[in-house]
């Protein structure tokens, strides 16, 4: 506009000396009216368009609220209503509770008959190894006095030996 307002005034300086000043004003002024008339189309044009994108958008805003609603009501519907195969889901489920008590209960049987087992073979094995060492003493005991009778010596009744 600005550029446009300058362009007048110097055309209007330069046609000074002519008597076609009002010709020229008349010329600048039809011309601004018509790149303004040019600009006011465009506007229109472009307002036109912007409505219809408007009105094509609250139909689809529209037609998603409608079909959000839709979607509600059969959601509530679908939730209202109970499946054919719900009553064995829960039976089976409770079958499986069952089971599984069962199952943790053997486990922890078996966890203590294990343990029991383990205690008693412990047991078993210090036995036997108390008996084997019990066992070396009497045998050493044993060799000994038959290597003393060999040799000759003789135990008196009070402990003491005697020599042949």
């Amino acid at each position: 506009e600005r550029d446009k307002a300058l362009r007048f005034l110097e055309d209007m300086s330069r046609d000074l000396g002519s008597n076609n000043g009002n010709e020229i004003v008349e010329k600048a002024v039809s011309r601004l009216l018509g790149s303004h008339g040019q600009n006011l189309e465009q506007l229109r044009a472009t307002t036109d368009e912007l409505q219809r994108d408007e009105k094509q958008l609250e139909q689809k805003i529209k037609k998603k609220t409608q079909e959000l609603d839709r979607c509600r009501k059969r959601l509530g519907s679908l939730a209202s209503v109970r499946p054919a195969f719900m009553d064995e889901y829960e039976q089976l489920e409770q079958e499986l509770e069952r089971y599984y008590e069962q199952y943790v209960a053997r486990f922890r049987n078996l966890d203590y008959l294990e343990h029991e087992v383990d205690v008693l073979n412990r047991e078993e094995k210090e036995r036997m190894e108390e008996n084997e060492r019990a066992l070396k003493k009497m045998q050493k005991r044993l060799r000994d006095e038959e290597w003393r009778l060999l040799r000759g010596e003789e135990d008196d009744k009070r402990g003491r030996k005697k020599k042949p």
